[in-house]
């Protein structure tokens, strides 16, 4: 099972809130109820609605006595009437009117052991007599729902599946996903970073769309995400994934609840139509962006596939803007930037003379000695038990292991006391990842060994084509404005 560190999730959620529209909503808690009011809309749609719209203006204007009556009441009431037409219609043909506050569903076996029936039936807790189905949802009632009733007002044309929970004789579900291919490379690599595995992108599903009546029973989605991850299994998907916005005012909880781990913070855009209504850039209908720059969102995963069990998975929440996890330490910090920064003055003079490359080489190939040794260097000034280690790195695929290798190893590192094997060019054979950052144990989970045939300190290295290599690298970073003193 999939598991993460909460107290890292909870600090994050505080940088997803946009303040000022928190600060906007509670100064004009009264306007706002008297609106919903005036058009028999609930107050946590208007809400949704207004910090949706408000991006768009400057944030000093919020402030302002007359911002939502003058800028953005406008806008919501040339849309209100059409929502309120089309939410009163849904909710008659779900039946949704029949929950109150607090009901709860539950499967209903008695109805799937009827034989040869292999749909999946659910009822209410104590209401033995509202009684429903699990089906497939067609694209004309997904798109209705999408694009007149789910905040987003936009649907995803790239559904792979929609699935409902459908009482008896309704013709719309009171709980509605729809399921997408992976629309974004960077969600992806993220995942496959925060799991520290090498994940297919057909491996993958996306919940696109979430959407329930007024009143929906608070397992629905639960209820709804258990059955879509056994239909998926079976469908050979291994992970679920799906972004929250907290800005809004989802908290995450229903996901955390449906066993949902959150993986990564993304940075996202609002945009805006010629109505300066809120629009999807997918649509293409936009004119502008928002004014401010947004809070991120966060994104979760779920597991599909059977877990084994022999290893545990744990999520390292990824800030996707600024590549980095944030369960990693200062010290992996600092190399990912070191990193970043030897990219831009590698050359011939700074690769290995005996190393063959050509044009399909990767950009590490030939610098690991060079690299490694000004890095051992650099750590061992810190304070830092420095080993700079020659062998091979042998990975999963042979292709990928590196024959006459260099990295190095930090003794004692964390609290535990563990060595850690440091190898900045780990994606010179074409290894996903750039850097290796790891325990021995750490390791041996992804299968990748490092075979050591010496290991020297730093000050010990006197290969003395390495040394003259390495001062051209140290001369060339200076000339840029990086000193590692």
């Amino acid at each position: 099972m999939l598991s993460f560190e909460r107290v890292i999730f909870e600090d994050i959620k505080d940088e997803c809130h946009f303040h000022d529209l928190d600060f906007l909503i509670e100064a004009n808690k009264t306007q706002i109820k008297k609106f919903a009011f005036e058009n028999e809309i609930d107050v946590e749609t208007i809400i949704k609605q207004i910090k949706l719209l408000a991006p768009q203006f400057e944030k000093r204007l919020y402030t302002t006595r007359s911002f939502l009556k003058k800028n953005i009441f406008p806008i919501l009431s040339s849309t209100l009437a059409k929502y309120k037409k089309n939410f009163e219609e849904y909710l008659k043909l779900c039946g949704g009117e029949v929950f109150i506050k607090g009901d709860q569903l539950a499967w209903d076996k008695n109805r799937n052991r009827v034989e040869g029936n292999k749909k999946i039936f659910f009822m209410v807790k104590g209401k033995p007599e509202i009684k429903g189905e699990i089906k497939i949802v067609g694209e004309t009632e997904g798109d209705f729902i999408e694009e007149k009733l789910h905040y987003l007002r936009a649907s995803r044309k790239d559904s792979i599946v929609r699935l409902g929970l459908f009482l008896d004789n309704y013709d719309l579900p009171i709980c509605y996903m729809n399921f997408s291919a992976i629309d974004r490379d960077d969600k992806w690599k993220a995942l496959c970073k925060s799991l520290d595995e090498n994940i297919n992108k057909c491996e993958v599903i996306e919940l696109s769309r979430v959407f329930g009546c007024g009143n929906l029973p608070q397992n629905s989605i639960s209820l709804l995400t258990a059955y879509a991850t056994r239909y998926f299994r079976k469908r050979k998907i291994s992970y679920m994934i799906t972004a929250v916005n907290i800005t809004l005012g989802f908290s995450g909880n229903s996901m955390l609840a449906s066993r949902f781990v959150p993986y990564a913070i993304r940075p996202i855009n609002y945009y805006y139509d010629k109505n300066n209504q809120y629009c999807t850039k997918r649509k293409g209908e936009y004119t502008h962006s928002s004014n401010n720059k947004m809070p991120p969102n966060i994104l979760f995963v779920r597991e599909v596939g059977q877990s084994t069990g022999k290893v545990s998975k744990y999520c390292k929440l990824i800030d996707i803007g600024n590549n980095y996890s944030y369960n990693e330490t200062a010290m992996e910090h600092e190399i990912y930037a070191i990193r970043q920064e030897l990219e831009g003055v590698w050359n011939e003079k700074t690769r290995y003379h005996g190393t063959i490359i050509d044009r399909d080489s990767y950009i590490s190939k030939g610098q690991c000695g060079v690299s490694s040794l000004l890095l051992a260097r650099l750590l061992e000034k810190r304070g830092y038990e420095v080993k700079f280690c020659e062998g091979d790195a042998i990975f999963p695929k042979d292709d990928q292991s590196i024959i006459n290798h260099c990295w190095i190893k930090v003794i004692n590192y964390n609290k535990r006391k563990e060595d850690v094997i440091i190898d900045i060019t780990a994606d010179q054979n074409g290894y996903w990842q750039k850097i290796l950052f790891k325990t021995e144990a750490d390791l041996k989970k992804l299968k990748i060994h490092y075979s050591v045939k010496s290991e020297k300190t730093p000050e010990t290295v006197n290969v003395e084509h390495l040394i003259e290599r390495l001062a051209y690298l140290e001369r060339e970073l200076n000339e840029g404005g990086i000193n590692y003193e």
